[in-house]
């Protein structure tokens, strides 16, 4: 059976302020993190093989891009999905 992980973002795009839910899945992974870079900063998060998050544009100085990471077998995949922020700084 082949590895898989899955993100998907409920917005393509959002005004600066507002906020967004990723949902991920994955195939039993041994690690696995989540990834929100809005251009202020880099927030990691280990997160359970299924879920979703909140995640704010409020600090956005560009588009938003989160990451879904894992470990599957010692081999590392990882998915990612942008969000256009409008009205960045």
């Amino acid at each position: 059976m082949k590895e898989k992980l899955s993100l998907t973002s409920e917005h393509k795009s959002v005004n600066k302020g507002d906020c967004f839910t990723v949902n991920w899945s994955s195939e039993t992974p041994d690690s696995l993190f989540l990834t929100v870079d809005d251009g202020d900063s880099t927030q990691r998060y280990a997160v359970p093989d299924n879920g979703s998050k909140v995640c704010w544009s409020t600090r956005a100085t560009k588009d938003m891009t989160v990451t879904l990471a894992g470990a599957f077998n010692g081999k590392k995949e990882s998915v990612s999905v942008k969000v256009k922020v409008k009205g960045k700084k």
